[in-house]
């Protein structure tokens, strides 16, 4: 399974989703907005994460972000 740091996991469950193509689709757009470099980066590795996981990875990891 994929390893998200703590930090991917949180900007995964800022933009938890019915799905995880939802999900990078919904971070993709919010980085247009976003200015600083380190976030852009830890955005855009969450994304590139989330398209490696299969839905059912992605449905543990959402279970796992609720607390």
């Amino acid at each position: 399974m994929t390893h998200f740091t703590e930090e991917e996991k949180l900007i995964a469950d800022m933009f938890r989703s019915n799905g995880r193509l939802i999900a990078v689709s919904k971070i993709r757009a919010a980085m247009a907005d976003v200015d600083n470099d380190e976030l852009l980066d830890l955005m855009q590795s969450t994304a590139d994460k989330l398209l490696l996981i299969s839905e059912k990875e992605y449905r543990q990891l959402d279970e796992s972000l609720i607390t």
